[in-house]
């Protein structure tokens, strides 16, 4: 009697395993190597904070970037970053292709923002996505050096023509913005298989 509950369940896992994720690791050019497990490495110059990296089908290239350094730390995701300029209301971002390239659908954007430096701590920011070069309403984020949780977690729909983006501004008297990496990952849709799945569940229920 439990044999559709279990079919059931055996669908709702290859629907998420059918998820599209694309990682990305800042690298600096001081390490270029240091990168962390399941994601790409984007190497940014140390000192121009120039850098692009193609994966997924798309280019990423940072934007704003004035810099980069590779610290001691916990892990090899955050021990390296990229950094804008130091000023009031200074911003670091990375561009996802031109227009069309990101696949239509609701993304999850995981930022990831931290320097361990040992002396001023990076603190407080802003981080959003970017639709055609114009900024959408940030969230606000701490930096923080461990993996899970990241920095920040933006939820955004593609139309599938438009050009997007992402960014990190800084939102304290420190001044500082930072960018180690981020993750994008396509929400799956239900598919005709997992609705399917839920009419098997529900006809089961009833007959109970």
């Amino acid at each position: 009697m439990k044999l559709p509950v279990i079919s059931f369940l055996a669908v709702v896992a290859i629907q998420a395993s059918d998820a599209t994720v694309i990682a990305v690791d800042i690298n600096s050019s001081e390490n270029p190597t240091a990168t962390q497990t399941d994601f790409a490495a984007l190497v940014v110059g140390r000192n121009d904070g120039a850098g692009s990296l193609t994966t997924g089908g798309i280019l990423f290239t940072v934007v704003g970037g004035a810099g980069s350094r590779d610290r001691s730390g916990p892990n090899n995701l955050t021990r390296d970053t990229a950094f804008p300029a130091t000023a009031a209301g200074s911003q670091i971002g990375v561009t996802f292709g031109g227009a069309g390239d990101l696949p239509a659908g609701e993304w999850k954007l995981e930022v990831w923002s931290h320097d361990n430096d040992g002396g001023t701590p990076v603190g407080d920011l802003l981080v959003g996505v970017t639709i055609g070069g114009i900024e959408q309403t940030p969230v606000s984020a701490t930096s923080g050096g461990d993996i899970d949780p990241p920095a920040a977690v933006v939820m955004f729909t593609s139309d599938g023509s438009s050009a997007y983006g992402l960014y990190v501004e800084e939102d304290n008297t420190n001044n500082r913005a930072r960018l180690n990496g981020f993750r994008l990952t396509l929400v799956p849709e239900p598919s005709v298989a997992l609705l399917s799945g839920l009419g098997v569940l529900a006809l089961f229920r009833r007959r109970r």
